[in-house]
């Protein structure tokens, strides 16, 4: 995984409920085990990158005669528990991230369910689908791509399992890239340190 690249989610837990039969000798249904949802509210709105790893990237995955550098990731509540993450990642024609050609970005959708992970609350976990991508000049020289975007570039290919969470103002998230270690679904244990957004 690209620690330069993520992306996050969120989830609501559906709380079961038991139907009981009728008459008055039928015991009383069984209690649904309770279940906690996660607020989709402090995902949601656009983070960047702060000061100290705001860094430009060389190699742009769809051209490597480019390099970049996140603009944001946008969260956004769609409803039913689907979070959508978009990736914008500005495009340079030189190395040192000076010269601007353009706007890629890649659009991701996610059902988002609970998760827990020790010392943290509202944490979340998903599956991230590729639903589409733009590209543009954005007032640069313009962008002229040798594949289509396909995920690649966020580092989060469709059907990736992704957990997300905020944390101390800090919008982390982790995937199940070759090697990390995961739990018994294949999420991911843990969050790498150095990998977060801020508003």
């Amino acid at each position: 995984m690209n620690p330069s690249y993520a992306l996050l989610a969120t989830a609501f837990a559906l709380t079961l409920t038991a139907c009981g039969g009728g008459g008055d000798d039928a015991p009383p249904p069984a209690a649904a085990p309770a279940q906690t949802s996660v607020s989709l509210a402090e995902f949601e709105g656009v983070w960047k990158r702060d000061a100290a790893n705001d860094s430009c990237n060389i190699d742009f995955v769809y051209n490597t005669a480019y390099a970049s550098r996140i603009r944001d990731v946008t969260l956004t509540n769609k409803g039913n528990g689907v979070l959508e993450v978009a990736n914008a990642v500005l495009v340079y024609g030189d190395d040192t991230c000076t010269v601007k050609q353009g706007l890629v970005t890649e659009r991701y959708t996610v059902n988002v369910a609970q998760a827990t992970r020790a010392g943290r609350d509202n944490v979340i976990k998903g599956v991230f689908t590729l639903v589409g991508s733009t590209i543009s000049g954005d007032g640069g020289l313009g962008v002229n791509l040798n594949a289509m975007p396909d995920g690649r570039m966020s580092g989060i290919i469709t059907n990736t399992k992704v957990i997300g969470d905020v944390h101390n103002a800090r919008l982390q998230f982790a995937d199940a890239d070759a090697g990390v270690p995961v739990d018994a679904d294949g999420y991911p244990n843990d969050f790498y340190a150095e990998n977060y957004f801020v508003r």
